[in-house]
Formats: structure tokens, sequence, C-alpha cells
């Protein structure tokens, strides 16, 4: 949608459908628009990128070539659009910095389960542990209504021992 509406401008500005310096200010206007929706979508940095580029091209665009010598300076562009980028470019990396990594504490390790169901090899079966039913495999030999501890977990099996 938003790459489509720059396109859409910058197609109007060519076809001279809109004036130079009009379609200059939409774009100009759009890069700020896109910087804001950046906060509110999730597009890792396209969206600012975008925006980078609809601002460039707006800024070029802002006066007419054929209305004078009347021109933004390239070098007063580049230091304002680079300045933009690299507040984007710090806000993003604050961002991924801060983003503490959740560490799941398995709960399940340590408790009491109680077998529910033995499968034909006495050494698998379901066990009920914190309410929760698993999948458990044991070195002992197990009969339903046992008591045990949960030693680990692999995936979705405990490994359990006949507590003693």
């Amino acid at each position: 949608v938003f790459f489509g509406l720059v396109c859409l401008l910058l197609a109007f500005i060519s076809f001279q459908t809109l004036p130079i310096n009009v379609g200059g200010v939409l774009l100009f206007f759009v890069g700020i628009g896109l910087l804001i929706a950046e906060v509110f979508v999730t597009s890792f940095g396209l969206l600012t990128v975008l925006a980078l580029i609809a601002m460039t091209l707006g800024a070029l665009f802002f006066t007419d070539p054929g209305a004078g010598n009347i021109k933004i300076s390239i070098a007063f562009l580049i230091p304002v659009i680079s300045s933009i980028a690299l507040i984007a470019a710090a806000i993003g990396y604050m961002f991924t910095r801060d983003r503490k990594k959740i560490k799941t504490f398995d709960t399940v390790v340590g408790s009491i389960a109680e077998v529910v169901k033995v499968d034909d090899v006495q050494n698998t079966g379901v066990a009920r542990v914190q309410g929760e039913l698993w999948a458990f495999y044991s070195k002992d030999n197990l009969d339903i209504g046992d008591r045990t501890r949960v030693l680990r977990r692999e995936n979705l099996k405990i490994i359990i021992a006949k507590e003693k």
C-alpha cells in the first residue's frame, strides 16, 4: 500500500499530472507519514527505508526546475536525510538491544508425578504432573498410581523415576 502510494505520486509527477513542486511536497509528507507508520506497523525497517527515499525525492522535487535557479542544495539535503536515517537506526538499535530474551523456567522438572496409564512395555505411559498429562519414559517398572519424580523433560516427554 505504502510503496504503491509513492509509486503513484512519482507517476503523477512524471506524467505531469501533478506539478513538480506539489508532487515534491506530497512525497515529503508521505515520507513523514511512513516514518510515523513505522512505529505502528511491523515492517522491520522497510517503511523507514521507503520513507527516506520518498523524503529525498520529495525534497529534490520541491522546486520546479523550469521556474528558475531556485532549488534545494544537495549539501543541505544529504545531512538532513542522513540525520533522520541515523536517528531511525539509533531508535531501532535501542529497541532491539533492550528487548529481553525470555527465559523459560521449567516447573515440571523436580515435581511429583502420578502414573495414570502404563503402556505394554512398562517403561512408557502417561503421568499427571501439576494437573497436566505428560507422556513419560522411565527406567523403572511402574504401575498405575505410582508416585514418581520428574528428572528431566525432553521435548514433550518427561523422564521419571520411582520415588524411594
